[in-house]
């Protein structure tokens, strides 16, 4: 059964172990709008501390950070979609996020025909990014299956 990674944080408006989308709802990101959930996750733990980097801008690294292993059954993860890079929008690494991920994710989430869509990282290409559909109706189907405090390495700069 594969496993997805994602670091995440307690806040006053949801939990680290949330799995309906709220943070990236209430901020949202590359491929969401703000007030439209998903749930961001990383193929592996490095990656996924990696995304975590380069959204701190804080000074000091918070301390109140899990990985969260969630695991996705076979079928669900022989289900997503994985769009090539010539179907992505052409701008889908710029900075800030463009309007064309945007509506490309926002399209993605509202129709609900995958549980998962596998994307490249922008911080690492060749490494992907899968977003987790939290209304999509096999969401219930996840399970966090391990939760891990992360540290990050003090001779890492923020």
């Amino acid at each position: 059964m594969p496993s997805v990674y994602r670091i995440a944080s307690t806040s006053p408006s949801y939990a680290y172990d949330d799995l309906t989308g709220k943070g990236a709802e209430l901020t949202g990101g590359r491929w969401n709008r703000k007030g439209v959930p998903v749930i961001y996750t990383a193929s592996s733990i490095a990656l996924a501390a990696l995304e975590t980097i380069v959204h701190t801008d804080t000074g000091a690294w918070p301390l109140n950070r899990y990985v969260l292993e969630i695991a996705i059954t076979d079928d669900l993860w022989a289900a997503a979609e994985s769009p090539s890079l010539i179907t992505l929008p052409p701008v889908w690494d710029a900075q800030p996020a463009p309007k064309e991920t945007l509506d490309f994710g926002d399209a993605w989430l509202a129709s609900r025909r995958s549980l998962l869509l596998k994307v490249p990282s922008v911080v690492v290409p060749l490494e992907t990014n899968i977003l987790i559909n939290p209304r999509h109706p096999d969401a219930g189907l996840i399970r966090i299956i391990n939760t891990t405090k992360f540290v990050y390495d003090s001779r890492i700069r923020p």
